[in-house]
């Protein structure tokens, strides 16, 4: 009987890892990169990709350093760092679509920034209003699906369809979410890309 439990033991820290680095942070920042590889042209300058990167992935990560230097934070545990990072969270996803709409202008990263705006705001309608669980991890990693596809093409979409069922497995192993909370993010995100797109005057996607 020992070698299933190392089996069930090695498959649970697997499970652990592929959740601690598919956070949404880490999730967006390497999608930036990528795009930046493959299509650098959807960044000029450079830096607007780095911007993307601060506002959508930096910001976010800055509640755990924030909720450890401040006492008061640090005392609530981790439930209060988990609210502290989507209040960070939202804060950078408001300020990227401001830097977007009001500055930067340009529509294919109008786009990008309004779609996770618009996922962060039916999020919050979802588990805040409607007391539906829509899962976070769910909404970032289909968010990657769906601009790797636009973006990337086939191998793109490949790619993150194989992330997808890889960070769906791990939220269901580790027990963070069920399917069903996982596929409710899943949806906010197709929602919200497309109420995006809209709203942006359907941008040509390619450039």
């Amino acid at each position: 009987m020992n070698p299933p439990k190392r089996e069930k033991s090695l498959s649970q820290r697997a499970a652990y890892v592929i959740r601690l680095i598919s956070v949404p942070p880490v999730i967006v920042s390497v999608l930036m990169i990528l795009l930046d590889h493959f299509r650098p042209e959807l960044f000029v300058p450079q830096w607007e990709m780095w911007l993307v990167i601060l506002f959508l992935g930096a910001m976010p990560l800055l509640a755990y350093p924030f909720s450890y230097a401040v006492p008061a934070l640090r005392a609530k545990g981790r439930e209060g760092q988990r609210r502290l990072a989507f209040c960070f969270s939202a804060l950078g996803y408001v300020l990227g679509w401001l830097y977007g709409v009001l500055i930067c202008k340009k529509m294919q990263l109008v786009l990008i920034y309004t779609i996770y705006f618009a996922s962060l705001v039916l999020l919050v309608l979802c588990n805040c209003v409607l007391h539906i669980r829509a899962s976070g991890h769910g909404c970032s990693i289909t968010g990657a699906v769906i601009l790797g596809g636009v973006y990337l093409g086939a191998a793109g979409l490949v790619g993150g369809l194989i992330a997808y069922g890889i960070t769906f497995w791990a939220s269901v192993k580790t027990k963070r979410h069920t399917p069903g909370e996982l596929l409710l993010g899943s949806a906010v995100t197709v929602a919200a890309s497309v109420f995006s797109w809209l709203c942006c005057g359907r941008p040509s996607l390619f450039l």
